[in-house]
């Protein structure tokens, strides 16, 4: 009874107390479990049985009647409709009205959700959260009907889920972005309906999930988990705070089921065969984090996808190696990065008599690293102290810097130092090559024996700066894009460099690396990288101070929620300006 879950109903009112407490709760779903006591003499009347029917019916009643106002409210909303309202608002007529749907399935969830409510008011819309009045009960679709009849919203976005997965919750044509945090199994999963004129989504753009096909580039916008600005600052931080993160080295993740124990647990139902399998794809995810401070393993870890997926099943498609990809190899690889980076750490602190704290659920049972477990640490200010009051906070991923933790710490006055990814070092070589060359320069020389086009490098600083990086990298296996002749460059095609030579850049934001400023100054490769950078930190802290503020600048500018919500609006506004294709037929009424 204490934690809420179940509720006891007796003596003579019970049934028509009964009735009351489901009458609140047709934004809920009523026809949950219920328990009669049948040992009692005197019985419930009317019966349990008839009140939730007549609770149901109620329920169907009132959602039949939103329904209708809903979509009479809407019914003239088309895309001319909706493109003349975003222009108004925007040019400062009544403010737009953004929902945001979550659930507190994920506290992340939550507090994301929370956190853009805020950025959208900042933007100057009006904004609201809708969220289950407590951990136990689940939406109906009355509790939609209600928010959508009574707030009239000109945009809906929702964590996770596109508008076909949420049937009947939201008028089909009101603006709706599927705004993607996670690689979730619904994401992988085909769906009947296609998005319309007025589907958008947003986040980590995910190739393979079968629920975005059809999403057409300009209904697209690829964003990495932004950071509320509002959240993660850095003010001072409490004496008490202060007492309990100060260290010199601290790492935040909940992460800290080691890799052997979440392969076991994965595996343990499967048969001798299937196990089998597993074993063989986890030794080789074993084999590419050993050689991951040497070269890229990221394409060797995608293979191991496929190898896993035939193995397990002959007739195996690309939905099934997604599923394995995100559920079994991603989250494997992960866990040797980040605890062969910890055993870095504990090595690191114990040579030199620096402190080591790991925060996060588990950590105490852990074999190795349980003397440094602390706890868990609450999203918000605690994290932002934390954060601020360590010398160094560590990030480990498979995907290199792109991580809401590097972003926070930097916002809230930390240093982020991150395990180094080499293929986003060398991507981030391509873009940088890249948008030189698409700046179409004419050359300033010939190089007459193969005639190719030439640049003079002292002619051009930004293509200096590119080969001095590209000079403290190591060097690719498969070697670089061009030739290098006494002072001058000229680009050469080689398709072994990078196999997307002809892909478009990726927007700013998706470039996380750039965002630490110099991108080899943050980040490590070895346990003797990782040393040398932790020690300056520790015994420089003027430098650590302004690499902080530097950091933090970049990330204000490109990665929070405040631009994410602004450019959400933007993306919606110029899809709704563009002339409709006339060989699509116009699915919205």
């Amino acid at each position: 009874f204490s934690s809420g879950r179940v509720e006891l109903f007796v003596g003579a009112d019970c049934s028509d107390r009964l009735g009351a407490r489901l009458g609140a709760l047709h934004g809920c779903r009523i026809q949950g479990p219920y328990v009669p006591l049948l040992s009692l003499r005197t019985r419930a009347e009317p019966a349990t049985d008839t009140v939730l029917r007549d609770a149901a019916g109620a329920q169907e009643r009132e959602h039949e009647g939103l329904r209708v106002a809903v979509r009479d409210t809407y019914a003239d909303r088309d895309t001319r409709w909706w493109r003349r309202r975003y222009r108004e608002a925007l040019g400062g007529g009544e403010r737009l009205r953004v929902l945001v749907p979550t659930c507190r399935y994920s506290t992340f969830i939550q507090h994301s959700s929370r956190d853009l409510v805020g950025a959208f008011e900042r933007a100057g819309c009006v904004a609201e959260l809708l969220i289950e009045p407590d951990r136990f009960s689940h939406f109906s679709l009355v509790a939609y009907e209600r928010v959508c009849a009574r707030f009239v919203p000109d945009l809906v976005v929702l964590i996770n889920y596109a508008r076909p997965m949420m049937p009947g919750a939201f008028p089909e044509n009101v603006p709706f972005v599927c705004w993607i945090q996670d690689a979730m199994p619904q994401l992988f999963q085909s769906s009947v309906s296609k998005p319309t004129r007025l589907d958008f989504v947003a986040g980590h753009v995910y190739d393979g999930a079968a629920a975005l096909d059809g999403f057409p580039p300009d209904a697209a916008l690829q964003f990495p988990v932004p950071v509320s600005e509002a959240k993660f600052h850095n003010g001072q931080v409490s004496e008490h705070q202060a007492s309990r993160f100060t260290c010199d080295i601290a790492y935040v993740s909940h992460q800290s089921e080691t890799a052997d124990a979440f392969h076991q647990r994965v595996t343990e139902q499967d048969t001798a065969e299937r196990m089998a399998v597993f074993n063989e794809c986890r030794d080789t995810v074993r084999a590419a984090m050993d050689a991951w401070c040497d070269e890229p393993q990221y394409e060797s870890l995608q293979r191991a996808k496929h190898t896993l997926a035939a193995g397990l099943d002959r007739s195996a498609d690309d939905s099934l190696s997604d599923r394995l990809w995100h559920h079994y190899i991603h989250p494997l690889a992960e866990r040797m990065l980040r605890h062969e980076t910890l055993a870095w750490a504990a090595d690191i602190a114990r040579e030199h008599g620096l402190q080591l704290r790991i925060f996060g659920n588990g950590w105490e049972q852990h074999p190795t690293l349980s003397k440094y477990a602390a706890g868990p640490v609450a999203h918000g200010d605690e994290l932002r102290a934390c954060y601020q009051t360590a010398s160094v906070q560590l990030h480990a991923s498979i995907h290199g810097c792109g991580h809401q933790r590097v972003f926070e710490c930097a916002l809230s006055g930390g240093l982020p130092l991150c395990r180094r990814s080499w293929g986003e070092l060398y991507r981030h070589d391509w873009a940088r090559i890249t948008e030189f060359m698409n700046r179409q320069l004419p050359p300033d020389a010939s190089l007459v024996k193969w005639r190719w086009p030439a640049y003079v490098i002292d002619n051009h600083p930004e293509l200096r700066e590119i080969l001095e990086y590209r000079a403290r990298l190591n060097r690719p296996r498969l070697g670089w894009d061009h030739e290098h002749f006494e002072h001058v460059y000229a680009q050469v095609r080689n398709d072994d460099f990078f196999k997307y030579w002809d892909a478009p850049l990726p927007p700013e934001q998706m470039r996380p690396v750039e965002i630490l400023g110099d991108p080899l100054e943050l980040t490590f490769s070895t346990r003797e990288d990782l040393e040398t950078r932790i020690l300056r930190a520790v015994h420089d802290p003027t430098w650590r101070a302004q690499t902080s503020v530097g950091v933090a600048d970049r990330v204000r500018s490109k990665v929070t929620m405040r631009r994410f919500a602004e450019q959400l609006l933007e993306l919606v506004c110029t899809r709704l300006a563009s002339p409709v294709n006339t060989s699509v037929a116009e699915t919205i009424a």
